[in-house]
């Protein structure tokens, strides 16, 4: 009994395998033949990004996006036969090795995965460093306007002056 139980687990390891393989290593030709399409749809460009025009722009950051998802999903799924193959029989020394091609290129994606995604945290945070300096430079533009017109409409003998405005603001000129 203890040798068909070894037999079955043997057997669910290989049909594991099998599916890791077809998930993990058809997924660059997939990404390749989706690359070609975009490229054969825009040849103008010269294969650089930046010199896409704004519909060109949006499908190359929707196939972007696209090849983020199905790597994020690809990586998901790579994990999960991954424990479900460990979870074959009692011994995993009684397992067949994994591909070697599988694994070097599981790790490959991972690792892109999370360069990417560092990068993409990267440019977040500058992009909020970005908005938060501008944000900064419309409130002192906006404060020294208010100043300015309050200024002018004393030196018009129209209003208190700029010093009234700064401590009805709280702050000093």
């Amino acid at each position: 009994m203890a040798r068909t139980n070894q037999l079955f687990a043997h057997y669910a390891a290989l049909q594991t395998d099998a599916l890791l393989d077809t998930v993990v290593m058809h997924y660059r030709r997939w990404a390749e033949l989706h690359i070609e399409a975009f490229w054969e749809r825009y040849p103008q460009c010269s294969r650089d990004p930046r010199l896409l025009d704004a519909s060109g722009k949006a499908a190359h950051d929707s196939l972007v996006r696209l090849l983020r998802a199905r790597r994020e999903c690809v990586i998901r799924d790579a994990q999960l036969l991954l424990a479900t193959r460990e979870q074959c029989g009692s011994d995993g020394d009684d397992l067949p090795e994994l591909d070697d091609a599988v694994v070097t290129e599981l790790r490959r994606m991972q690792s892109a995965h999370e360069a990417d995604k560092r990068e993409r945290r990267a440019a977040a945070q500058l992009e909020g460093k970005r908005r938060s300096l501008r944000a900064e430079d419309d409130a002192f533009d906006d404060m020294l306007e208010r100043h300015t017109e309050a200024l002018f409409d004393y030196a018009n003998g129209e209003g208190p002056g700029p010093w009234a405005v700064a401590a009805r603001e709280g702050g000093a000129l």
